[in-house]
C-alpha cells in the first residue's frame, strides 16, 4: 500500500531538522516505509464491514512509535513529533491495549491519501512458484505482512502457513480501470472495500513476482480456510480477474451426493426398501436434475406478486434445499439465545417473507426431501459414532451446553469427505497435465480446460476410489478481466461529449434557420448573406 502525503509534512520536517541534509526527507521514509507495511498488513489480515465503512485499519500503533524512527540530536521520534506539530498520518479512533489483546483503530488524516496501486505493476512474467522460491529470491518481504518468513522455519513449515496463488496482473489491472471508471452499479463503500483488495493485492504481487500469498486457517471440521484475503474471500468477478483465464471444477450437489453413498449402503444392507429411485426419489433427483427440482418447489412457493424476479426465486430455493442438506432445522421464527442476541434460523433468513417460508416448508416436495435427509443422517451419524465412538467427544461437535451436536458430527464428516475427494481431484488433474490455480472447497481451479475422456476419467476414478458413483464434475469457464485502459475510456468519453456539443449546434442552426436567423458568433443573419 503506497501513501501520498502533503507536501507541507516534509517542509516543515526539514525546516526543523536541516541538518544533516537529508535526514528530514530519510527519516521520513522510513516512517511512511513502516505505515505503509503495517496498513497493508492489516488489509491482508481483513477488515471487517464497520472499519472499511469508516476507513479504519487496525495496527499496532507502538510498534509505528518505537519502530519509526527517530530524528534530531535528541533522538525525537517522528511519530511524537508528527503528533506534536499536528501533522500526524494518522489518527487513533479506538485505542488498544495489553488487556484486551487488541491493537489500535486508526485511520488517515486529511494530509495522506492513498496512491492507486493500479500503475505499481508492470512487464512482470508469471511463472509457477514455490514458497522456497519465495522466500530465497524475495526477501524484503515484509516482517509485518509474512513476518514467518524471516524466522528460521523450514520450507515445509512454511508450506504448512502459507500459500501462493498467480496473479494474472493485466486482467486484475483491467478489473480495477473497470472499478473505478466503469463500475456505476456498486454502492460506494463497497466499491472502496473492493478496491482495497486490489491495492493489497498487487502490493503483495510486486514483491513476489506476480503471487499472492494467502495464509492458511485450517478448519477442525477438514475445510482448508485462508485468513484474509484469498480466492475465497474475495468477490467472484475480482477472482476471474484475479486467476484472468480459468476453469473451475466443482462436484456437483456435492454434500447430497455424499449423502447418496449412505443411501446406498442403507439399502444394500436392507434397513429400507429399494430400489434408491423409489425410497430417496427427491433426494436423487436433486442430484441428476436440480433444476427441474427446484422449479417444481419455486412453482408452488411464490405467488404472483412476489417482489423476487425468476433467478432470486431459484437462487432462494437452492439455498433452502442446500441448507436443509446441511441440516437446517424447521424453525419458522427466530428465538433467544443464550447471549441474549436474537437468533434466526437460516431459513428465516433466506425467506424474509412469511408467506414464502410457510409455503416453502408445507411443500409436498419440500416435506418429502426432509424426511429423506432425516432417515440418511440418522443413519450416517448412527453408523459413523459406532465406528469411532471418540468422535461425539471431539470439542468441535459440543454444543454450547457441553452435549454433542449431531448436526456438527454430520458437518464433521462431510468437510473431512470433501477434502479426501478434492485432494484426489486436484493429484488426479496435476497428473494429467494441468496446473491447479487453486481451490474453494468443494471447487477447484485450472488453468485449461479438461478435456472430455480426463474429466470422465477422473470422475470414473472417483467412484472406484470412494465407492460412491454420485461424484460428478461440473465445469464452468472464466475469462480473464480485458478492460479497456483509463486512456481509452477517457477518449471516449471526449468523443461522446464532442458528439453531444456537435449535436446541440447542429439543432440549434436548424431552430435558427427555421426561425429565419442564426445568431452564433462569426455568423450572418439573412439580412447579410449574399
Amino acid at each position: 500500500m503506497k501513501l501520498v502525503l502533503n507536501p507541507i509534512i516534509e517542509e516543515r520536517l526539514h525546516a526543523a531538522f536541516p541538518k544533516p541534509a537529508n535526514s528530514a526527507g530519510k527519516g521520513l521514509a522510513k516512517y511512511v516505509g513502516l505505515l505503509e507495511q503495517l496498513l497493508t498488513a492489516a488489509e491482508v489480515r481483513g477488515r471487517d464491514n464497520f472499519e472499511v465503512m469508516f476507513h479504519l485499519y487496525s495496527i499496532p500503533t507502538t510498534k509505528l512509535s518505537a519502530d519509526g524512527g527517530q530524528i534530531g540530536p535528541k533522538k525525537i521520534r517522528i511519530h511524537k513529533w508528527l503528533a506534536d506539530n499536528g501533522l500526524s498520518l494518522i489518527e487513533i479512533t479506538t485505542a488498544g491495549n495489553n488487556i484486551s489483546k487488541r491493537v489500535s483503530k486508526v485511520k488517515l488524516t486529511n494530509l495522506v491519501t492513498i496512491a492507486d496501486a493500479i500503475d505499481a505493476v508492470e512487464g512482470i512474467e508469471i511463472k509457477p512458484i514455490s514458497i522456497a522460491q519465495i522466500r530465497s529470491s524475495r526477501r524484503q518481504l515484509s516482517s509485518q505482512l509474512y513476518p514467518e518468513y524471516s524466522q528460521n522455519l523450514t520450507d515445509q513449515q512454511l508450506s504448512d502457513l502459507y500459500e501462493p496463488v498467480a496473479i494474472n496482473i493485466k486482467s486484475l489491472r483491467g478489473y480495477m480501470e473497470w472499478l473505478k471508471y466503469s463500475a456505476s452499479n456498486i454502492p460506494k463503500v463497497k466499491k472502496e472495500q473492493i478496491a482495497a483488495q486490489c491495492d493489497t493485492i498487487l502490493s503483495v504481487a510486486e514483491l513476489t513476482k506476480g503471487h499472492f500469498i494467502q495464509r492458511k486457517n485450517p478448519s477442525e471440521f477438514g475445510r482448508m480456510y485462508y485468513k484474509g484475503i484469498s480466492v475465497q474471500s474475495v468477490n467472484k468477478e475480482l477472482r476471474r480477474a484475479m486467476l484472468g483465464y480459468h476453469w473451475e471444477y466443482d462436484i456437483r450437489s456435492s454434500v447430497i451426493a455424499w449423502k447418496l453413498g449412505y443411501a446406498m449402503q442403507m439399502i444394500a444392507s436392507g434397513l429400507v426398501p429399494g430400489p434408491l429411485d423409489k425410497t430417496f426419489a427427491t433426494t436423487l433427483i436433486y442430484v441428476e436434475d436440480k433444476n427441474d427440482l427446484i422449479n417444481i418447489v419455486r412453482h408452488y412457493t411464490y405467488t404472483a406478486d412476489s417482489k423476487s424476479d425468476s433467478d432470486g426465486q431459484k437462487k432462494s430455493i437452492k439455498r433452502a434445499l442446500t441448507a436443509i442438506g446441511f441440516g437446517a432445522t424447521m424453525h419458522k421464527t427466530g428465538w433467544l439465545g443464550e447471549d441474549g442476541q436474537r437468533k434466526n434460523p437460516a431459513l428465516v433468513n433466506i425467506f424474509m417473507n412469511a408467506g414464502e417460508r410457510e409455503r416453502f416448508v408445507n411443500d409436498k416436495t419440500v416435506k418429502k426431501f426432509i424426511a429423506e435427509q432425516k432417515v440418511i443422517d440418522k443413519f450416517i451419524f448412527d453408523q459413523e459414532t459406532a465406528k469411532n465412538p471418540e468422535l461425539i467427544k471431539l470439542p468441535c461437535i459440543q454444543t454450547a451446553s457441553g452435549r454433542p451436536s449431531k448436526a456438527k458430527v454430520l458437518a464433521y464428516l462431510y468437510q473431512h469427505a470433501e477434502t479426501e475427494v478434492m485432494n484426489l481431484v486436484r493429484e488426479m488433474i496435476s497428473q494429467n497435465g494441468r496446473e491447479v490455480l487453486g481451490s474453494i472447497h468443494d471447487a477447484v481451479i485450472v488453468d485449461k480446460k479438461l478435456s472430455l475422456d480426463m474429466r470422465v476419467e477422473i470422475e470414473y476414478q472417483l467412484k472406484l476410489l470412494t465407492g460412491n458413483p454420485y461424484w460428478r464434475l461440473k465445469g464452468e469457464e472464466h475469462k480473464a478481466y480485458d478492460a479497456p485502459s483509463r486512456h481509452i475510456i477517457a477518449q471516449e468519453q471526449a468523443h461522446k461529449q464532442r458528439i453531444w456539443e456537435e449535436t446541440q449546434l447542429a439543432e440549434e442552426y436548424a431552430s435558427s434557420q427555421q426561425q429565419g436567423h442564426w445568431d452564433a458568433p462569426g455568423a450572418y443573419d439573412d439580412d447579410h448573406a449574399d
